[in-house]
């Protein structure tokens, strides 16, 4: 896997695929405007919104030593709009066979404007949070909007030489 970044661009190719890696579809499929082009045809980061469901993604990303990347946002949050181009960009363009990537996301207010399950859990106070989980394991959690730190995370959890 390579990747080349600059000031404006961000490019990330792999040799397996040319489209979505080790995205899961989600049903909220087609809220991509005509301007997200180089988006994933499929939308390739998943959308959990339970602690039950969150939980059986990270045992089955164990059997296949998927990397875990996981974005927590709140609709009215500035910021995590700002991101979410930039990560669902990443999710076109990363893994490969030997270092999958899954890509989540989470809304920490569930429909009454109440904080998660999850996020309770978590103890998740702010947003746009990334969190990397590898075996089930947290291994890493910031607060950014900064798709280049995203990469380097990634990166660094999907090195040959990583056996978290």
């Amino acid at each position: 896997m390579t990747i080349t970044a600059g000031l404006d661009s961000l490019e990330i190719s792999h040799t397996l695929h040319p489209g979505c890696i080790k995205g899961v579809a989600d049903e909220n499929q087609g809220e991509l405007s005509d301007e997200d082009d180089d988006l994933c045809p499929v939308d390739c980061v998943r959308e959990f919104k339970t602690d039950e469901e969150f939980l059986k993604i990270l045992d089955k990303a164990k059997e296949t030593n998927s990397l875990v990347v996981v974005d927590f946002y709140r609709t009215s949050c500035g910021s995590c709009k700002y991101i979410e181009q930039g990560f669902s960009k990443l999710c076109k363009g990363s893994g490969d066979e030997e270092a999958a990537v899954i890509f989540l996301k989470h809304n920490v207010l569930d429909e009454y404007d109440e904080q998660s399950e999850v996020a309770e859990r978590l103890r998740i106070r702010a947003v746009p949070l990334f969190h990397f989980y590898k075996n089930g394991v947290l291994l890493e959690a910031f607060p950014t909007r900064d798709k280049e730190r995203i990469v380097e995370a990634i990166l660094k959890y999907t090195s040959s030489t990583q056996d978290a």
